[in-house]
């Protein structure tokens, strides 16, 4: 694991290196009514058998986000798999699916209301899959040419689906907290940081994606990523770290 962080890090550094060696022009951030990404990325800490190590299958994550503004109004639609499967030892197999839609509307210049629903299914944790409904504030921290944060805050309710016989059901009352982070560094290299926290009587959830992306095109760029999620609950905890190389699509 330290070696593949390693070799990470040193991807990253020498992409950012022939990033800025093409940076000319000023950075300028370009806004539009709508934005489409699309990426799709190789796991590099890929799930080892003990009896054949190295042979992993499938080991491939996937994103797609997109956004939409009319006036005071955004749309926005997201969603994410991973699927890594070991030929030899399932019990070491990682698959979850993630799709959300949000709708905002900004109340002024710096803060903005938001409905979210969320689907999302994580083989392993202790639940077969979560669906969640949140109302919020949401405040826009900071923003220039270069950087932006934003801030949010909700609440709502939580129906889960508990993985273990006879695969019970109930709904739950749920808090949740978010902030996203978005940096142009060059006119080719951006970063990008969510993190989240999602609260219910019977779990809790930390999430964290860090990716820095390097334009090879005007639409396509290189995309190295690391997710982060930990779940604890009385019905058993989980933690998935996740650390690839991919592509991403932007239109």
């Amino acid at each position: 694991m330290l070696l593949q962080t390693k070799n990470i890090a040193a991807l990253v550094f020498g992409l950012s290196l022939c990033a800025f060696s093409h940076a000319e022009d000023p950075i300028k951030v370009t806004n539009k009514d709508y934005n489409l990404d699309a990426d799709l990325n190789y796991l590099v800490n890929s799930t080892n058998s003990s009896t054949d190590v190295g042979n992993t299958k499938q080991n491939f994550s996937g994103h797609i986000d997109f956004k939409q503004i009319s006036g005071d109004w955004a749309q926005e639609i997201k969603a994410a798999a991973v699927n890594s499967t070991d030929g030899n030892n399932p019990v070491d197999n990682t698959e979850s699916y993630l799709v959300s839609g949000k709708t905002m509307h900004n109340e002024d210049a710096s803060f903005y209301e938001f409905a979210k629903v969320q689907w999302e299914k994580d083989s392993s944790s202790a639940f077969k899959s979560q669906t969640a409904l949140t109302l919020g504030l949401g405040k826009k921290l900071y923003s220039d040419d270069l950087q932006f944060l934003t801030a949010e805050v909700g609440a709502g309710a939580e129906y889960d689906v508990k993985q273990a016989p006879p695969n019970y059901s109930s709904t739950n009352g749920l808090g949740t907290l978010a902030a996203h982070y978005e940096r142009k560094i060059t006119t080719s290299v951006s970063f990008v940081q969510d993190v989240g926290y999602d609260y219910s009587s019977i779990s809790k959830t930390i999430r964290s994606r860090s990716a820095i992306s390097v334009m090879l095109t005007d639409k396509l760029s290189g995309l190295v990523s690391l997710d982060y999620k930990k779940i604890h609950s009385d019905l058993g905890d989980s933690r998935t770290i996740l650390s690839a190389i991919g592509l991403k699509y932007s239109f």
